[in-house]
């Protein structure tokens, strides 16, 4: 990547966005339920920090990188969250990431009664915004450009359909 494409989005603008999963169940009991959650940028971007957030059943919490080459490479791996202790990493270096490069997290849980934390290992749980209910959020900040059209970022790009010649009909 261009040094001036990394000055230009280093003096523009920050956002912090997420890669979030809200459709995860986790079973009563289980002692480490794994859930996963990715979102990919449409456009160059400068990672500067990550703030894993989860509740009272969050176990660990990895970042991973998936470049559009296919090189993975895990930047955060947090393998004893505690929901009291909730902490921003700070890159040492931002670091640039091309357009497609994907970010993952995985989060495990631990619903079980081994979990003095956890409020009834007798019920399964869904995400909900109370401590006692469960989240997988995998914040991030980044810089871009502040002339760049922010909602292009994270958007899908549309699938072209091919156009119809009449000889399919």
């Amino acid at each position: 990547m261009q040094k001036s494409l990394l000055i230009a989005a280093l003096a523009g603008l920050g956002l912090t966005a997420a890669a979030q999963n809200r459709k995860f169940v986790i079973p009563a009991g289980a002692a480490n339920h794994r859930v996963d959650s990715e979102i990919t940028l449409r456009d160059s971007a400068v990672l500067t920090a990550f703030l894993p957030h989860m509740h009272l059943r969050g176990k660990s919490f990895e970042y991973r990188l998936v470049y559009p080459t296919g090189e993975t490479q895990v930047l955060l791996s947090v393998p004893k969250y505690n929901f009291n202790w909730q902490l921003s990493y700070y890159l040492e270096k931002p670091l640039l990431l091309p357009k497609g490069t994907k970010i993952e997290c995985t989060a495990h849980f631990d619903n079980s009664a081994n979990n003095p934390a956890n409020p009834n290992p007798n019920e399964e749980v869904r995400w909900g915004d109370q401590s006692w209910e469960e989240m997988m959020i995998g914040f991030f900040d980044l810089s871009v450009d502040a002339k760049m059209d922010i909602g292009r970022l994270f958007r899908k790009e549309k699938q072209s359909q091919p156009a119809r010649t009449g000889a399919d009909e």
